[in-house]
């Protein structure tokens, strides 16, 4: 297993081995899934150092989870006063202006992995879950930006190019995959 591994690993493990504590102890699954995007961006930010000259790939990853962080209201609630909070959240242009930037930043590695593959099918398929994602971002609805990273995850593991960064699709599955199962079975 090389580094790459290990840390999509590590993050989804930690995420699952806390909610596997909740559930011995309360009997549901319940995952810190409004850390999902700090973990997503250690990740990006290990692959960044590991990977500076691969071509846009690890910048766009880390722009991306960049904003997904600066568009989660955990950070906000860490680093603003109680009384500059009660105002930011009267204009949620800031956090609304970052998950757009962190949807057009994942949609940009999307198609960065669909010009990288040759044959048609493989593009149709990366095509369609750029289309997923993009209609469960609009109308939010996260079950479809789920879809859409487990379409991306199984074409990667089907045939992997531009490696390892296929591997941050593994880890967007596992965390959403987790959210998902701890908003709808908790």
């Amino acid at each position: 297993m090389n580094r790459e591994e290990r840390a999509v690993a590590l993050a989804g493990l930690t995420f699952f081995m806390f909610g596997l504590s909740i559930f011995l102890d309360k009997g549901s699954f319940v995952v810190p899934f409004p850390l999902n995007e700090f973990a997503l961006l250690i990740v990006s930010f290990l692959f960044l150092i590991w990977h500076p000259k691969k071509g846009a790939l690890p910048y766009l990853y880390f722009g991306s989870t960049l904003a997904g962080v600066l568009g989660s209201l955990v950070f906000w609630e860490t680093v603003m006063s109680m009384e500059n909070l009660t105002n930011f959240y009267r204009n949620y242009t800031v956090i609304d202006l970052a998950k757009l930037t962190q949807a057009i930043f994942l949609v940009a590695t999307m198609f960065v992995f669909f010009a990288t593959y040759r044959e048609w099918y493989f593009k149709a398929i990366v095509l369609t879950a750029i289309g997923i994602y993009s209609y469960g971002f609009v109308a939010y609805h996260p079950n479809f930006m789920l879809l859409a990273f487990i379409v991306l995850m199984v074409t990667n593991i089907l045939k992997p190019v531009r490696k390892p960064f296929h591997l941050m699709w593994v880890l967007y599955f596992l965390l959403l995959g987790m959210q998902w199962v701890s908003v709808n079975f908790a």
